[in-house]
Formats: C-alpha cells, structure tokens, sequence
C-alpha cells in the first residue's frame, strides 16, 4: 500500500448542538547518549566527588527503571527530591501505576541535556541547579499491548548531597508525555476495555461508556471486541502532553484517537485520549456518542490509515449512530444551517475543515457523516465497509467508487450535495 503518515483523528462532531442543549520489568538500558560536553550542558554542584550531569543522570534512570520494574515503592521514593513533598508524592504514584497498570519492558535512557528552558517559575520551584535531560522512555501495557511504546521526553531533575535526583516531567507544547509518567492514576478494567484516568469518579463514569462503545461497534463489526484503552487526564495541559494534539487542534475537540507514541507501525498500541475541557461540558448521552465514535476508529484501525479524512470520520460516526434514537435534523443542525448560508459545499470535507482549529469543525464532521450514511443507505452496510476496506487499503477513494461500488465520486458529490441542500429547507 501507500506510505502512510500519521494522522490524529479528532472527535468533534456534534458538539456544537450538543453543547447547546440539542441533545441531552524490562533490562537496565539507561546508558549515556549525545555529546556530554556541550557548551549549554548543566555541570551541577561544584564538587570532586560529584558525578558529571550526565553520568549522574544516566545512574538515576538506571535505578527509576530497575524500581518501576519491581514496583519498589521505596526504592522509587529514594530518587525524589526529599525536600520537595511534590517529588516524594510523584515516585510513590509511579510506583502504584506500575503496578495498577502491570507495566511492562520498562526503559529508559538519557539522551542529552535538553534545549528546554525552564521559567522563572520553575526555578523557584525546582531550585537554581535544577535542569532538563531529554529521556527516552520505552513502556508496555502487560495482558492489553504487543508492541513497546518510545518516546522522548524532558524531565526535570535536580541535585541533592551530591546525586541527580527526579523533580517531575516538564509538561511543553509539542512534546508528549505518557501519563502514567505525569499523575497518580485510577484504573479500571473489563475483559474488553481498560481506562487510565486521574480522577476517580472520571474513571468509573468512562468505564461504563467505554464497555458500551465496545458493544455499539461491535454489533456492526462482529470481529472486533477491544481492547478499548481510553486516557483521560485530569486537565487540558495533561491532555495536550498526552495525545500530542497542539492547542488550536485541541480547542473544540472532546476526543482523540492515535498511538501512543506517534508511530504508525501496524503493531503500535493505540489508545483513546478524552479531552476534559471540552468532554466536560457534553451530557451523558453525548459523551457516549464521542466514545462510541472513538471505539469504531480503533475497531477500524484508522490510526495509520491514508484514506480520505471524510471516510474515517464519516464512517466513525456512523457506527457511532446506527441506533441512535435521534433524528437526522437534530444531527445535522451545524451543516443544515451552514448550507442555507453559504449553500451546499463544493467537494467532500478534508482536512482543513476538519481541523479543530476551525470554526465549523461540528458542521464539517455532520456533512461527512451525512456522505457515509447515504452511501449506507444507497448500497447497504456491507457494500459500505467493502468500500472502507478497499479505500483503506489504497488510499484512493476514486477507485473504490468505481471498482466496489460501481459509480463515479463525482456523480456521488453531487448527490450529496443535493442532500444538503433538502435538509437545509
């Protein structure tokens, strides 16, 4: 097939109406990397018996990683800052979500000090001799994951009686960051779905939704009952830190579906990301709809696919909603009421009207759902996922017309279009 480029998919549709009230122990790799005496390396307290940053670093990694595959408690809280209550209560979290999580392959290896720049604010909170390493962290979900998650991020450490010791993750625009790395987690799990949250009630309420989504989607694809993993961390810095996402993408955004660590190997661990900010303010009915959707992108494996944007999303929301009670102007309020202002759009979303940074993203996710229902109802459900299929393999939504369908893209545009236009009376 084609190369294929990593894709976050976003989960915004509806949330405009709904918003309104419409509807209700792995081996030891800690070793030294990069250049250990670059100009802006930190050089720590001013002592012979001192380790240099690096090799200081790279023995602190190399216990954090032997403790975590243990789960010693203690020994993870001896690599705290023991004057700052904010280090000893991290390590003891770390040390209970190894074990909650059944982490697995655990690795971690000081690549540089890093470019990072830590504010004022920071220094008065970590200390003047505190300063940032870039790490890879390597990790598995034991009994959920085949595949290792990597990625590299900035922690802060600080020095204390003459040892590096761990201040906290340095949470930055741009740089992900497990969370099991950042907040002391609750965790639920079902033979078919497992949920990572940082809040108690959070976790038992995304439980309940997630165990229905896998049953949702599932009922259209028999094959697939999970693992459906959802994260849901406590604020919108945790989330951005965690899916990746930038804040514009993040702004209208209740959900997001993509790998844990940006790859896109057919193996890597893909999880959903629960933006509290916006899944917040959504009612029960409507955060079951964004789970439900988010489930039939795992199910569908729309994580490393090329496929047209309008299709995933299109397709997510229609399993989403096949039994759904409600009716399609409801549904469809956003794009119903674009189209009698600017009339029926010229060619299927892509991805620049279903970036979350535009103002008609909600529109944009109905009026490809609307494209994905009526094909549904042109040439039936299987037809439909042949489609998908065949357009997921290639990328090419133009030859899956024709060779599974049987018709042009163009003439199905125009049927679209004209669908559009009815619902907008």
């Amino acid at each position: 097939g084609p190369a294929r480029s990593p894709r976050r998919w976003l989960a915004a549709a509806l949330v405009g109406c709904l918003l309104l009230g419409v509807v209700a122990g792995g081996v030891v790799s800690a070793t030294v990397g990069g250049d250990a005496r670059r100009a802006d390396s930190p050089t720590g307290p001013t002592s012979d018996a001192t380790p240099d940053p690096p090799t200081a670093a790279a023995d602190l990694l190399s216990r954090l990683q032997r403790a975590l595959g243990t789960g010693d408690r203690a020994a993870l809280v001896r690599l705290a800052d023991p004057e700052r209550p904010e280090s000893l209560a991290l390590l003891a979290s770390l040390a209970r979500n190894a074990r909650i999580l059944r982490l697995a392959d655990v690795a971690l290896r000081y690549v540089d000090s890093s470019d990072a720049a830590l504010s004022d604010a920071d220094r008065h909170r970590y200390g003047a001799d505190a300063w940032v390493a870039d790490v890879e962290v390597s990790w598995r979900l034991r009994g959920v994951h085949r595949a290792v998650s990597t990625l590299e991020v900035p922690l802060v450490l600080g020095w204390r009686g003459g040892r590096a010791v761990l201040e906290g993750p340095l949470l930055r625009q741009g740089t992900r960051m497990p969370l099991w790395l950042v907040d002391r987690l609750v965790v639920r799990r079902t033979p078919d779905t497992l949920v990572l949250a940082a809040d108690r009630r959070d976790a038992a309420a995304t439980q309940r939704q997630a165990v229905r989504a896998v049953v949702t989607v599932s009922t259209t694809l028999p094959g697939w009952d999970g693992p459906l993993v959802v994260e849901v961390p406590a604020d919108r810095d945790q989330f951005l830190a965690a899916s990746g996402l930038s804040a514009g993408n993040a702004r209208s955004i209740a959900a997001v579906t993509t790998t844990t660590d940006g790859s896109v190997r057919a193996t890597s661990p893909v999880h959903v990301f629960v933006n509290p900010a916006v899944f917040d303010l959504l009612g029960p009915h409507a955060g079951q709809i964004v789970l439900s959707h988010e489930a039939a992108h795992v199910a569908l494996g729309a994580a490393d696919t090329s496929m047209p944007i309008w299709l995933s999303e299109g397709m997510a929301d229609h399993l989403a909603l096949l039994d759904t009670p409600i009716p399609v102007p409801v549904l469809s309020a956003q794009i119903r009421s674009l189209v009698r202002k600017q009339g029926p759009p010229e060619r299927l979303p892509g991805s620049e009207e279903l970036d979350g940074s535009d103002p008609d993203v909600g529109a944009w996710y109905e009026a490809s759902w609307l494209a994905v229902r009526l094909l549904g109802e042109q040439h039936g459900q299987d037809a439909l996922l042949r489609f998908y299929r065949a357009a997921d393999r290639t990328g090419d939504t133009g030859r899956a017309f024709r060779q599974v369908l049987g018709i042009d893209e163009r003439l199905f545009v125009q049927q679209w279009r004209a669908q559009l236009v009815e619902l907008a009376r």
